[in-house]
């Protein structure tokens, strides 16, 4: 989903005779419509807040564990051996949280216990590979963002966005239908962890022809 529609959405869910009419396939599209409202003076205020609102959902989204699962190899060579004889594995720059690691040694591979210490992580077990899968994290966007831009996460929690954005836009103003968008969003999210299931193509990259 596009950015400019999560600020869309958010805005139809409020005031819904302000939704503009656009083509959700055409990025160009979606930046029309956003630069549109914003020429509302009505509406430019509430667009430049989706952005701290939006930002804090990614948080949110982060917290629950329910960004997607990703993998990255890390070879013995770049690692570094501790003065106790633990290997320190570097973790991907977007890795929010590390949720298991398997060890290749020659044609075997076995999952290995490891610490997380200071954001870094370190096992005991010493192998030629390394396979770590992760939970990655949501890039935060700016006031700069272009509208065009594409949040990756599932569309799913893209879609419940905007009534996180709504719970905290009007929670003065209108307490009652901020606090019942913020149930919806609450919902959509628990309904995600339940349907949460295990990154098939981690495991079919861990457990290769060679097991």
């Amino acid at each position: 989903m596009y950015l400019g529609e999560i600020k869309i959405g958010a805005l139809s869910l409020m005031y819904p005779d302000a939704t503009p009419r656009y083509d959700s396939s055409i990025p160009k599209e979606i930046e029309r419509a956003v630069y549109e409202l914003k020429a509302d003076h009505n509406f430019a205020g509430l667009l430049e807040a989706t952005v701290g609102s939006i930002n804090r959902a990614f948080g949110v989204i982060e917290s629950g564990r329910l960004t997607d699962q990703s993998c990255a190899d890390v070879r013995l060579s770049d690692c570094k051996r501790t003065k106790d004889g633990r290997v320190e594995i570097p973790l991907p720059n977007d890795c929010l949280l590390p949720e298991r690691l398997y060890c290749h040694r020659g044609a075997r591979t076995y999952e290995s216990a490891f610490n997380v210490l200071q954001g870094k992580l370190y096992t005991d077990r010493v192998c030629d590979l390394y396979t770590v899968i992760y939970r990655g994290k949501i890039p935060r966007i700016t006031s700069v963002t272009p509208d065009s831009y594409s949040v990756e996460i599932e569309e799913m929690l893209c879609q419940a966005i905007p009534y996180f954005v709504m719970s905290e836009l009007l929670s003065k103003e209108e307490p009652q239908r901020a606090k019942a968008a913020r149930e919806q969003f609450d919902a959509a999210l628990r309904c995600r962890a339940i349907t949460e299931a295990p990154c098939h193509q981690c495991f079919d990259i861990v457990y290769s022809a060679e097991w």
